[in-house]
């Protein structure tokens, strides 16, 4: 049955006349455009869930970036206090002055009087390293959980379309015939 003026949008199949006129070809057509019209909504519904999935992800971590990168240059800046200190340390002339990096990446002078003043200063600063890189963990794995999430909802949609269109693609040649 040759078809005139038909085209696909937003996966139905519009305008498909076809020139025979017979009833039972006309039936056969209402049952796969309405075919068609479901395989549309489903897509619409998949799209939506893929939005719905990220805007939590985004609210919830809406300067990530950010905070990945302040977490490095805190870390890169804790990393080289220690350096210095052990340096202090070898030295062993008391008292000494050493500027090191606060809990808000501000770079404060400590006067260290004695070993004992050092080797404290230095647990803290290892304390602190530490707890960093577990919270820079900790905001990779979401980060990671986030885009992995991304990524099965888009595979998902992409997976609907092409079920979609090889269904519009057989509808046509099922109208064609």
């Amino acid at each position: 049955m040759p078809l005139r003026n038909s085209g696909l949008v937003n996966g139905n199949i519009v305008d498909a006349q076809a020139t025979a006129g017979n009833a039972s070809a006309k039936r056969r057509k209402r049952a796969l455009l309405r075919q068609a019209g479901e395989k549309g909504m489903i897509a619409s519904s998949a799209t939506q869930v893929v939005m719905m999935n990220m805007r939590p992800v985004a609210a919830a971590n809406p300067n990530t970036a950010d905070q990945l990168q302040k977490n490095l240059q805190l870390k890169e800046a804790l990393r080289l206090d220690l350096t210095e200190l052990r340096d202090v340390i070898a030295d062993d002339q008391w008292p000494v002055e050493i500027i090191v990096t606060d809990e808000n990446g501000q770079d404060v002078t400590v006067t260290l009087h004695s070993r004992r003043d050092a080797d404290a200063l230095a647990n803290a600063l290892e304390q602190r390293l530490q707890a960093t890189s577990d919270t820079g963990q900790m905001e990779n794995v979401q980060v990671q959980g986030a885009v992995s999430r991304h990524q099965a909802a888009l595979q998902m949609v992409s997976n609907q379309m092409k079920t979609m269109h090889d269904t519009a693609k057989a509808i046509i040649a099922n109208l064609k015939a």
